[in-house]
Order: C-alpha cells, then sequence, then structure tokens
C-alpha cells in the first residue's frame, strides 16, 4: 500500500447541485465542508505510506470520515456504507455521485497506520488550526473534566489475577529459556499452569481456594528464588513479565518467619492490600489500573479533556491527555 498525493479535489458540479437541492440550507456535514474546506491534505499522510505498492485510499477522506463517523457514533461498517449512499458526505468527500467508496477495514487500518506513527494528534492539532484560521477558537477561559477508559482487558478476580500472573510468566519464561525452565519447574506445574486461568476452572469451596491461592504464593516465590539464586538467570527478573510477577507477589502475599525459623508465604489479608488504584489488576496491561469517580468504577486509565468555556463562544475541545496510572504512588 503505498501513497500517490495528489492535488485536492473540488466538489463534483452534479454532487453539488444535486445536495443543494436536496438540502437547501445545509446541515453539519456540509457546513462543516463549506467553512473549513477539506482541512487535511494527503501531504500530510506521507510518512504514513511507503513510497511503493498499491495505491492507498486518499488518507485526507479517511480523516474526515473518521471525524464524521465520531459526530455520528457510526461502526467502521456503518462509516463505509455512509460514504456510498449519503449525498452529504459525498459532497463533503468530494465524490461524485457514482463513487462506492472503499470497504470498511480501510477505516481500522487507516487508524493502526496513525497510532503506529504516533500521528493522532496531528489530526487533531490541524482541526483546531482550522478554528483559529478562521477565528473560532480564541485566548480565554477553559475548564478541565476527566472520565473513563476502559483497558482493553478480561477483569479478573483475585485468585484468577495471582494464577494468572505466574502463568503469564511461565510463558515468557519457556520463550528464552525453555530447557532450563522444564529442569527448575516441578512436573506438576504443567498441569496447574498450562491453560488460562479462569474462574471456570477454579474450585468453588473457600477452602480449596484458600489452599490453591496458597500454592500458587509459594510457586511464585519458588520461581522468583530460582531466578534469583542463578547469576545467569538474575537478567531475566528484569523482563516485563517478571516484573509483573514481583509487583503482583508484594501486593498478594507476605512472608512470615515462624518460630522454628522457617519462612511461611502467607496471602494478605484484603485490608492489608494496597489501595485498589495502585494495584496490578491484569498481567496483560501493565499500565491499567482500578479507579472511582463519583460512582462510576473501572480498570484502565482516565482521559483528560479541556475546552473553552467561554459564553460568546463555540465549546471547542483544545486538548486532549490520556493519563496512566504511576505504578508507585497509584495517581493519575
Amino acid at each position: 500500500m503505498s501513497l500517490h498525493a495528489a492535488p485536492l479535489a473540488e466538489i463534483p458540479t452534479r454532487t453539488a447541485e444535486l445536495v443543494r437541492i436536496i438540502l437547501p440550507k445545509g446541515n453539519t456535514i456540509t457546513q462543516l465542508r463549506d467553512c473549513f474546506g477539506a482541512v487535511y491534505s494527503d501531504d500530510q499522510f506521507r510518512s504514513l505510506y511507503p513510497t511503493r505498492g498499491q495505491p492507498a485510499y486518499a488518507p485526507w477522506r479517511l480523516a474526515l470520515v473518521t471525524i464524521f463517523q465520531f459526530l455520528e457514533h457510526l461502526s467502521d461498517r456503518q462509516a463505509a456504507e455512509h460514504v456510498r449512499t449519503r449525498l452529504d458526505w459525498k459532497y463533503a468527500l468530494a465524490l461524485e455521485l457514482e463513487d462506492l467508496g472503499f470497504h470498511y477495514s480501510v477505516l481500522s487500518e487507516f487508524r493502526a497506520r496513525l497510532v503506529a506513527a504516533d500521528q493522532g494528534e496531528m489530526l487533531f492539532n490541524t482541526f483546531l488550526q482550522a478554528c483559529r484560521d478562521h477565528h473560532l477558537l480564541k485566548p480565554g477561559r477553559q475548564r478541565t473534566d476527566s472520565t473513563h477508559v476502559l483497558a482493553r482487558m478480561r477483569v479478573l478476580n483475585r485468585l484468577e489475577l495471582i494464577g494468572e500472573t505466574l502463568r503469564v510468566a511461565l510463558d515468557d519464561l519457556a520463550t528464552v529459556i525453555p530447557e532450563t525452565l522444564c529442569q527448575v519447574i516441578p512436573a506438576a506445574w504443567w498441569a496447574r499452569y498450562g491453560r488460562r486461568v479462569e474462574e471456570g476452572n477454579l474450585p468453588h469451596s473457600e477452602p480449596s481456594r484458600s489452599e490453591l491461592a496458597q500454592t500458587i504464593g509459594e510457586d511464585s516465590f519458588f520461581l522468583m528464588t530460582s531466578l534469583l539464586n542463578d547469576t545467569a538467570l538474575n537478567p531475566l527478573l528484569d523482563r516485563q513479565a517478571l516484573a509483573m510477577l514481583r509487583q503482583v507477589w508484594l501486593q498478594q502475599f507476605q512472608r512470615e518467619l515462624s518460630g522454628l525459623g522457617v519462612t511461611q508465604i502467607k496471602l494478605r489479608a484484603q485490608e492489608d492490600t494496597p489501595p485498589a488504584e495502585s494495584r496490578r489488576c491484569t498481567p496483560h496491561e501493565a499500565e491499567a489500573r482500578a479507579s472511582i469517580k463519583r460512582h462510576t468504577r473501572w480498570q484502565g486509565y482516565k482521559v483528560h479533556f479541556t475546552e473553552c468555556c467561554d459564553e460568546a463562544g463555540p465549546r471547542l475541545i483544545t486538548h486532549v491527555k490520556t493519563m496512566v496510572c504511576s505504578p508507585e504512588s497509584g495517581q493519575c
């Protein structure tokens, strides 16, 4: 897929005439085009595409479709269908009436390119600049508020969390030291951690669950101690999966010295664990945290929006920042 940048197309005459007949006063989509023009150009997206290969669909059009899609809360399939069937969209995108648009998968591919190149903010800033050029964005009062962003993860209970974290660490080690791992861990671990730890595969009685949690804690401590005692394997403790295992273990377990001088592993009481906002909640997404705002609870992140709040002007969002909780403090 390659980009062959072309000059911005003019709105086809037949498309413009039919839109003026059907929508004499216009609507939000046509007014955006009339006020701001095309906003984007293909040259802005040149770094996202190679120079050779099948020509890509015009990225300036995909950028506008992404905005329209957000405005109207549409899925990719619905947005692609609107490009084919909506006259106001054809007008804004400068398409002929007969144009059949593109396959809906092109939109997700376009977003993936933006994310991979860290160019998502460029779309936002370009539109803000267009607002400044039209004197819609002026110095004045602004306010910031936050809302929740769900992590792309399955919510785990406490037993699932400790078991799945150990399983992920073992899977990671199996990719780098498979032979050594077979020599270090007991054979019973293959049955215990050989598949994803899920509630449906866990015991139901409280005594059995407590016993399994104790076993997982001892197994995790045994694994980390084995790696720590072997100088050749020490660097593996810095791998993300092993670092996650250490953090989850410290948050969920503690070591106690018995009267006989034997170290015992004990599951922490729920009230003795760190606050929810600083606890790890999944081994699959290291930066996700449990959060609460008023009556809303979620696991993920917070996104902060800053918007203009002067009564005389439009309510434009001027800054967006997704915040990741600090592993040390748990603060967003």
